[in-house]
């Protein structure tokens, strides 16, 4: 046996409890039926009893996966002395080589990464990616292959020290025709295991335990990313190894087999009450015949002597108590998840302060997530970054139409790669929009849109602010962008029509060129205003509106005017009119 299959046997030990966690986790997310079993032998299912399983935790998960699927990805490059454009290089990079990760997964199976990601830090509580980044020979050229492949975290065993990983060895099961024709051998059964070790020197593949192929390691370091949630137990204590990066279940894991079990009483006692059981008395007691016909919906009849007989216990108190029981439980797996408000089920108006607070608790939930994808993603396009240098290949990257060849040369310098997640609800874009301006005459327009609004690509949206402006100042730029924009759209007339209308402009400009212009865009005003609290309340935000700019003709005869008044009023200056 294998050196490298040996440490994998013997490292499984470690991850036992931690990976029970998580087949707990997975029948609540997958609703497992429940059953309720003996109290005095929980390993034996309780007779007569209606199990009852609550959809709960899948509805929880599902919302959860969808809430963490729509927060808003920033990259954000940055480094000492570097310009702007060589920051905006690299994270163009990283976003145009993203589409050809996905595009790469969706070949095989997988939606997307973070689709992948989103589940895995919900219900597994750590990430995990292989990263094998390699150039391949296709019609006789070079081409990039973005072997990038996500692992689910539960069949990963992994050994790290003081320098990070040693080796990773995921596990993978296969179908018997796949390994036959990736590895050339058959194997017993319709699928087989097969283990893919990964440390600095080797690629070793395991089949059946076997040793079926070993290949040198290119890169010097096991290709893997592995991040685990924030969320969890960082205790040395021998058990709280298995609270190590938590799912979203944690607080309510062993809750809701309780509302289950709430559920199923409940439900049994109801249905219960359809076919209840009848005393019979006569005079000759217990030794009475039951009748041949009971009454419609009745379960069982007893003989009993008249006046005696078994009485129902009192259970008005056992009830009352069961559904007080209940009514806490409820809120308290409601104070470990999401609210009503989150579910779209609050049956009362609230404040949109009130609102705001509640929406806001899920803080708890879902910051551990965005961290743990943060740092999964910063780790992950450093090592894709390092891979596309060693491979050394010019690759057009980015979303089809819209791909750009990039230098590994380009991507060279020292500099931090960060990423931040945004989930805003729109009380607080307001507020976002609020404090920007305020932070005005405080903070440059870069920074406040980078840290205070979250624009994904701020130095884009201010070339496209820049753009806007310069167009409302000069019509004869408007016009000619929107002929350009036409021409692209194959909209033939309306392109001759603006055209014609700018060789006017541009002709009549031509002639009046020693007459003075005026900066409109000192004119132009900015959006919002001083004030925060109107914003959220009544009234207006106290901004500038932004004056209108007529056509060229009319700004042409405004100035001509403006010169004529000049003219005038000097003229009236000198006779000591005024």
């Amino acid at each position: 046996m294998a050196d490298e299959y040996k440490r994998v046997e013997e490292k499984k030990k470690d991850f036992t409890d931690l990976n029970a966690r998580r087949d707990k986790d997975k029948d609540l997310y997958f609703m497992k039926a429940y059953q309720m079993m003996r109290l005095d032998n929980p390993s034996i299912a309780m007779d007569n009893v209606i199990n009852v399983t609550l959809n709960d935790p899948t509805t929880f998960a599902m919302r959860a996966i969808a809430i963490l699927g729509t927060t808003e990805r920033q990259t954000v490059v940055e480094g000492r002395g570097r310009e702007d454009k060589q920051n905006t290089l690299i994270e163009n990079f990283i976003d145009d080589i993203s589409f050809v990760v996905d595009d790469w997964l969706a070949n095989q199976g997988i939606l997307s990464l973070d689709s992948f990601l989103n589940e895995q830090f919900c219900i597994r509580g750590t990430g995990v990616g292989r990263c094998c980044l390699r150039e391949e020979e296709k019609d006789g050229k070079r081409v990039l292959v973005p072997d990038v492949i996500p692992i689910d975290s539960r069949f990963v065993i992994y050994d790290m020290d003081r320098n990070g990983l040693k080796w990773v060895a995921p596990t993978f099961k296969r179908g018997k025709e796949d390994i036959k024709d990736e590895y050339g051998i058959t194997i017993t059964g319709e699928e087989g295991e097969v283990i893919d070790f990964w440390d600095a020197q080797n690629n070793v593949i395991f089949i059946g335990g076997k040793e079926q192929k070993r290949q040198k390691n290119p890169y010097g370091y096991p290709p893997f990313i592995i991040t685990q949630t924030p969320a969890g137990s960082m205790l040395a204590d021998k058990d709280a190894y298995q609270h190590r990066g938590e799912s979203i279940f944690w607080a309510n894991r062993d809750l809701f087999p309780e509302l289950n079990r709430t559920a199923s009483i409940f439900q049994t006692l109801n249905v219960a009450a359809f076919r209840p059981g009848l005393q019979y008395a006569s005079k000759a007691g217990t030794k009475a015949t039951k009748p041949k016909k009971p009454l419609p919906g009745v379960d069982f009849v007893v003989p009993v002597d008249e006046g005696g007989g078994f009485k129902s216990m009192p259970i008005t108190d056992i009830q009352n108590a069961a559904r007080l029981f209940y009514a806490i439980l409820y809120t308290r797996i409601q104070q470990g998840g999401l609210s009503a408000i989150d579910y779209g089920n609050l049956t009362f108006p609230l404040p949109a302060v009130a609102i705001a607070r509640l929406t806001s608790s899920r803080d708890q939930i879902f910051l551990p997530r965005i961290q743990g994808k943060a740092i999964f993603y910063q780790q992950l396009f450093k090592m894709l970054i390092k891979q596309y240098q060693l491979v050394n290949i010019k690759a057009k990257l980015g979303q089809e139409g819209w791909t750009k060849e990039y230098n590994p040369k380009d991507l060279e310098g020292d500099y931090q790669i960060e990423f931040r997640f945004f989930t805003e609800s729109k009380e607080q874009e307001i507020a976002n929009y609020s404090v920007a301006n305020a932070a005005k005459g405080f903070l440059s327009e870069s920074t406040i849109r980078r840290n205070i609004l979250n624009v994904p690509d701020p130095e884009a949206e201010e070339e496209r602010i820049a753009i806007e402006q310069a167009e409302k100042v000069d019509e004869a730029l408007f016009l000619y962008n929107r002929c350009k924009s036409l021409i692209f759209q194959s909209r033939v007339m309306e392109y001759r029509i603006l055209k014609n209308r700018l060789i006017g402009i541009l002709k009549a400009r031509q002639g009046l060129a020693q007459l003075p212009t005026e900066d409109h865009s000192k004119k132009l005003g900015k959006p919002g205003g001083r004030q925060i609290i109107p914003l959220l309340g009544q009234g207006d935000a106290g901004g500038t509106v932004a004056p209108e700019v007529g056509t060229e003709e009319e700004e042409i005869a405004k100035a001509q005017r403006k010169e004529e008044t000049t003219a005038a009023v000097g003229t009236e200056a000198k006779q000591g009119r005024i």
